[in-house]
C-alpha cells in the first residue's frame, strides 16, 4: 500500500506544524511524490532476546536491539527499534518517521526502514539500521581504541557529510553530539 492523497495531505499539514515548531521541514513536491512511493505497511521484527536487548536510552525513548528479515529466504539483519517515551503522542511519532523517510539515501545518515510493531506488543517503533560499534562516544571511549589524527579527520568528515546531507533537505539536526 502506498500513501494515498489524504495521508499526504495530513503529512503536509504536520511538515508545516513542524515548521512552527522551527524544526524547518521543506515540502517540496519531489519530496512528496518520493513519500508516495514508500510503503506504509508495518514490516516484521524479532527481538534477539526475550525481552528485547535495550541498548540505548535517552529523553527521546528507548532504543532496543531486534532482527529484520526484509526479503524472505535470506538472512536476518541486525536492526533497533526506537520507542518514543509518550506512546499517546502520534503527531511526534509521525514526525520522526516522516524526517527518517525525508533523509533515506545517505551513506552517513543512519537509515531508518520503517515502522513497526514492538515484538509482543501493540506499541509503535520506528525501525532503523544497526551500528554494530555502538554510538561515537561509545566508540571513541573502548580501551585501548588509540586512534591516529587521520582516522579522527575521516570520522569528522563523515559527520560534516552527514550534516550537510541533512541540512541540503532542509531539516536541523538539533541534537548532535557525543555525551
Amino acid at each position: 500500500t502506498t500513501l494515498s492523497n489524504k495521508n499526504m495531505e495530513r503529512m503536509g499539514v504536520r511538515l508545516n506544524r513542524m515548521k512552527k515548531k522551527s524544526q524547518q521541514i521543506s515540502a517540496d513536491e519531489k519530496v512528496i511524490e518520493q513519500l508516495q512511493s514508500i510503503s506504509d505497511e508495518l514490516i516484521k521484527v524479532k527481538c534477539l532476546n526475550n525481552p528485547c536487548e535495550i541498548v540505548g536510552q535517552g529523553n527521546f525513548g528507548e532504543v532496543y536491539k531486534a532482527s529484520y528479515k526484509p526479503i524472505p529466504n535470506e538472512k536476518a539483519q541486525n536492526v533497533v527499534l526506537k520507542v518514543l517515551k509518550d506512546e499517546n503522542n502520534k503527531e511526534d511519532f509521525d514526525i520522526e518517521k516522516t524526517i527518517g523517510l525525508l533523509l533515506r539515501g545517505h551513506k552517513n545518515v543512519l537509515k531508518l526502514y520503517g515502522e513497526a510493531e514492538f515484538p509482543n506488543s501493540k506499541e509503535r517503533c520506528l525501525v532503523f539500521e544497526f551500528c554494530s560499534n555502538g554510538d561515537l562516544l561509545k566508540y571513541l571511549r573502548k580501551p585501548k581504541k588509540i586512534m591516529n589524527y587521520n582516522k579522527k579527520l575521516v570520522i569528522l568528515k563523515q559527520i560534516c557529510e552527514g550534516m550537510e546531507y541533512i541540512h541540503s533537505k532542509n531539516v536541523l539536526h538539533r541534537d548532535l553530539g557525543a555525551r
